[in-house]
């Protein structure tokens, strides 16, 4: 993974970019370009944003993202060989030649020994689920400021009146699914479970903002002019989330064909296309 940070940083060198000129461009924080040039692949969040952070970069430091893509998946493969050659390497350890033949010495206690292990293995992965677990929600439920891009505004039609009982704030205001997810919908609900029919805008859609990803699609929702981080993280096909927004917003998308976005009751229409990476600034009127 070396070769490809370095291939990285050479070719934003040549463009005359710096780390921060790359984050404000890229969004991808400081700390993780840094890890990316450095081929600390394993220090990013996961797959699906090495995969997104590496399409981003290349895109913006001149590189041929499927080739970059290409170049990190065969080096991946090549890692996970060498690391099973290892292992294969490591259970010859112990073996004693003997008359021609090759006699394996086991140890006294080895049954016992590997039972210990398994479990503590067992116990390791429980213990990173729980802590996954909590940090997703963590982040979801109390998320930290973050940078956003400042594209033209995609300007949607003005709603009716405040909706009744919304108390108004002076920034986006997360709202509460009440429950719902993207594969189980409410009593009233429109449709099959897990959509949303285009309805007119009523007061009670006022600053609704509604998404629904029908592929993995990493979002990201940032309040404007503060720059402050509203929500981060990756929806899977099916998921819906809503927001009653007070301010104007900008999102972050990582896939535009994989996510349908309703505002004040209107479908926004095509976003892009799959594998696309696009911003959108939603104003509230």
């Amino acid at each position: 993974m070396k070769e490809i940070g370095a291939m990285l940083k050479a070719a934003r060198e040549e463009k005359g970019l710096s780390l921060s000129d790359l984050q404000m461009a890229t969004k991808i924080r400081y700390q993780q370009l840094e890890a990316m040039e450095a081929g600390d692949f394993h220090k990013l969040p996961g797959e699906v944003y090495v995969r997104g952070f590496l399409i981003n970069y290349a895109k913006h430091v001149g590189l041929d993202e499927e080739q970059v893509l290409a170049q990190y998946n065969a080096r991946k493969k090549q890692e996970a060989a060498e690391e099973t050659d290892h292992e294969a390497e490591a259970e010859t350890e112990g073996t004693a030649s003997f008359g021609g033949t090759v006699k394996r010495q086991t140890p006294v206690g080895t049954d016992r020994g590997q039972k210990k292990a398994n479990l503590l293995v067992m116990a390791s992965v429980g213990l990173v689920l729980v802590v996954g677990v909590a940090v997703g929600r963590y982040f979801t439920q109390k998320p930290t400021a973050g940078p956003v891009t400042d594209d033209t505004p995609v300007v949607v039609a003005e709603g009716a009146a405040e909706a009744a009982g919304a108390a108004p704030e002076s920034a986006a205001v997360s709202a509460e699914n009440s429950g719902q997810t993207g594969t189980e919908g409410q009593e009233g609900d429109q449709g099959t479970a897990g959509t949303v029919e285009p309805a007119a805008v009523l007061p009670a859609d006022k600053g609704r903002l509604v998404v629904e990803a029908s592929e993995v699609v990493w979002l990201g929702l940032y309040r404007l002019p503060s720059r402050d981080l509203i929500f981060e993280g990756t929806l899977s096909p099916g998921e819906r989330r809503e927001w009653l927004l007070t301010a104007d917003v900008s999102l972050r998308i990582g896939n535009a064909g994989g996510l349908r976005m309703i505002y004040e009751g209107q479908d926004l229409g095509e976003l892009g296309y799959s594998g696309q990476v696009i911003t959108k600034v939603i104003t509230v009127d």
